[in-house]
Parts: C-alpha cells; sequence; structure tokens
C-alpha cells in the first residue's frame, strides 16, 4: 500500500507545532471500506467531522468523497451520503468537533451503499477499480478556535476492493 499523501495543511497552532494528520483507507470487503484519522504529530488538535443535528441526534461526516478508478483509466466520484442522514433538518445544527491526541486516530466504516456516484447508490465497489478517499474538513466557527483545529483537505492511499463472490 501507498503512504497516505497530506494535500494540504491550513492550520496554525499556538504552540507554532502543527498536527502531522493522515487519512487511511483499506478495503475489506467488495462492499465495505474502513478509513481512519490519524495524528501521528506532536500537539493535540481537533477537526470539524461534520455536522451534529439535534432532532436524532446524528452525526454526519461532511467533505468525504470517494474516487474509484477504474482498469480502463475511467474516474468515477461519490459523495458519501448515507441513507440514513435525514432530508430536512428539525432541530438544530451545529459542528461535530472531533478530538484526534497526539497518536490518537478517528475510525469508521462505510458501505458502497452509504455513497452516491453518477445518481446511483452501489451494491458494491467497482470491480477491479482503485479507491481513493479525499476528506476536506473545514475551519470551526467560531474564528477564535481555529488555533487549536486542523483543517485543510486530505487524501487517502490507494486500496483496490475484493472481488465480490
Amino acid at each position: 500500500m501507498a503512504t497516505p499523501i497530506v494535500i494540504a495543511l491550513l492550520a496554525t497552532i499556538w504552540s507554532g507545532d502543527q498536527p502531522d494528520l493522515a487519512l487511511r483507507l483499506e478495503c475489506r470487503t467488495p462492499h465495505e471500506i474502513r478509513f481512519e484519522l490519524r495524528n501521528d504529530g506532536t500537539v493535540d488538535t481537533a477537526v470539524v467531522a461534520g455536522v451534529a443535528i439535534g432532532d436524532g441526534p446524528y452525526f454526519t461526516v461532511e467533505g468525504l468523497e470517494l474516487f474509484a478508478r477504474t482498469p480502463a483509466g475511467s474516474q468515477i466520484v461519490y459523495r458519501f451520503r448515507p441513507y440514513r442522514y435525514p432530508v430536512a433538518v428539525r432541530g438544530t445544527a451545529g459542528q461535530w468537533l472531533e478530538p484526534i491526541p497526539v497518536h490518537g486516530t478517528f475510525r469508521m466504516t462505510a458501505l458502497s451503499a452509504d455513497f452516491v456516484g453518477n445518481g446511483e447508490r452501489p451494491d458494491v465497489f467497482p470491480s477491479g477499480a482503485t479507491l481513493t478517499l479525499r476528506w476536506t474538513i473545514p475551519a470551526p466557527r467560531p474564528e477564535r478556535m481555529k488555533p487549536f483545529f486542523w483543517s485543510g483537505t486530505l487524501t487517502s492511499n490507494t486500496c483496490a476492493p475484493k472481488a465480490a463472490r
């Protein structure tokens, strides 16, 4: 497996140190992936992982995209949008803040049907494709919290889904 690539690091930490975040992707089955956001740095940090919706409660991951490159070279872009996410919000919505201390990890499993691409939800990831995950993490609100949070875009390593049986 290739090592994760950090595309952009936009945070400035008050101590002058910066967290070293990496997004890692694992293809587990033809219809399941696992990804993790790990802090390999020397300072604690936190990220805005998405939106916390008060009428659920739901925690919705935002800014997550999956790229499937076929052996022929074409690419399908999928947006993370599970069925269980609400269509409308009846209560409050705020930022979901996830702390990631030094050597800490946020880990999550997702199914192929949790993604939407070309207007469809796949039953399995495309056969023979290599997958890459990109997570764009916004800066926190209010602005005064920025020194303690990481924001930017991370791109994972690639993996190939196992063949369906």
